[in-house]
């Protein structure tokens, strides 16, 4: 006699494997939820206290988003853009005057929307960052090509290509130097060639900013006399 052939839910059965015991809920390992950067970007005092001492060179401190958090007088003085509290996205896509020193606007503006892509690969959901991107697309159509071309290669440091109103053009060698210990905040140092017509120019629009404005009827400063015989120098 032929033994009876199994029946399928013998030969399942047979064939089952046995399954790793399912976690209990306690057991499992608690994956902490995203959440935004924090959102100070406070300068240390050290950093505050060198910038108080380089009165001959622009430094601009920013934030991921571009927000100026420090500034020397002399960076000041080279852009509106540069004055703390300025957004330098801002500044230079939709304040015609900036756009107006920069004679490499083109360039300018495709880095800083090239760091406004790298923050919001790292936070999506920043609120800041969202309305930042939203206002310069409403009133930039150079941003708005800019940003669709989804480049994240922010630029390290190059150059900065100034036409300005108080001592003429300016070819600027632009350092980008991370601040350590802070929420990404970067300093920017703009400096010339030594010897150069820009270095000349440069050093002319630290003595305007040293002398200041006018004071009436006073006599004028050493910084003042020294700024104007410059300016007569260079032409």
């Amino acid at each position: 006699m032929h033994a009876e052939a199994p029946g399928l839910g013998d030969r399942l059965a047979g064939a089952a494997v046995e399954r790793p015991a399912v976690p209990r809920q306690q057991d499992r390992v608690p994956v902490p939820p995203r959440r935004s950067r924090p959102r100070g970007e406070q300068v240390p005092a050290g950093i505050r206290m060198l910038l108080e001492t380089w009165s001959a060179l622009p430094v601009v401190v920013a934030g991921r988003l571009c927000d100026v958090r420090a500034a020397t007088p002399l960076a000041v003085a080279l852009s509106p853009a540069h004055r703390p509290g300025a957004n330098l996205a801002r500044e230079v896509f939709l304040n015609d005057a900036v756009r107006t020193l920069h004679r490499d606007w083109d360039v300018t503006t495709a880095g800083l929307a090239s760091t406004l892509r790298v923050a919001a690969g790292e936070d999506p959901g920043d609120p800041r960052l969202s309305a930042l991107v939203g206002e310069l697309s409403v009133h930039s159509e150079r941003f708005r090509y800019l940003w669709a071309r989804h480049d994240v290669r922010p630029k390290q440091g190059g150059r900065a290509l100034l036409r300005h109103p108080q001592v003429g053009e300016l070819d600027l060698r632009i350092e980008k130097l991370a601040v350590l210990g802070t929420n990404s905040l970067t300093m920017m140092c703009f400096h010339a060639e030594p010897g150069s017509p820009s270095a000349e120019r440069l050093t002319l629009l630290a003595s305007l900013t040293a002398a200041g404005p006018p004071a009436g009827t006073a006599a004028p400063s050493a910084a003042a006399e020294g700024a104007e015989e410059l300016r007569h120098r260079l032409g």
